[in-house]
């Protein structure tokens, strides 16, 4: 006990634990809990950028969407531009007063966390992902934010949207320039 107490003093982490490197994050995840894939952040955006797509900022995309969107966006650092799958995925799980977010990884709809690994505080000026989805959900007439589409789920136990539940979605990517696009107007997808 007194080792343990003398380690997290000295920064020194447990035997327990395994840091995942996000981006110039690192989170501490229990060794003994299930993982989903995680994907190396930095290798990513190397690949996505000599692919033709800039990596960018939580702000530059921020200052691309509706900020009614916010709350509904899975963000991706995928390197390939069409496959969301192939990256990391994340929603924005709080907005603080000082204007920087914490980040929660999730599943591809934004439906579902993997709270087995802690949700962390983001860089607003660090260029970390490639594109984003913003979901659409209903239930009843009423919109939902995916806040409150993770509860409505929970229930379910499973990765699929509860049946009261309408999903819709705009993916974009950023392009050479950083702008985000459009999958059908991406420079990476028109026909030759």
């Amino acid at each position: 006990m007194a080792i343990e107490w003398l380690k997290g003093k000295l920064g020194i982490k447990s035997s327990h634990e395994v840091n995942l490197v996000f981006g110039p994050i690192t989170v501490g995840v229990d060794k003994t809990t299930q993982i989903p894939p995680f994907y190396d952040n930095r290798e990513n955006l190397r690949t996505a950028e000599s692919r033709g797509v800039k990596p960018l900022s939580l702000k530059q995309i921020m200052n691309q969407v509706d900020p009614e969107d916010y709350k509904c966006m899975v963000l991706s650092d995928s390197p390939i531009a069409h496959q969301l799958r192939k990256g990391n995925l994340l929603r924005i799980k709080e907005e603080k007063d000082d204007g920087s977010v914490i980040l929660q990884f999730c599943s591809i709809f934004g439906m579902y966390d993997y709270e087995q690994i802690p949700s962390f505080p983001c860089p607003l000026d660090e260029p970390m992902f490639t594109g984003v989805a913003i979901h659409r959900y209903e239930s009843e007439g009423n919109s939902l934010i995916l806040d409150e589409v993770v509860k409505a789920h929970q229930p379910t136990g499973k990765n699929r949207h509860p049946q009261n539940i309408i999903h819709s979605e705009t993916i974009l990517w950023s392009d050479s320039k950083g702008i985000l696009q459009k999958q059908s107007n991406h420079p990476l997808f028109k026909p030759r």
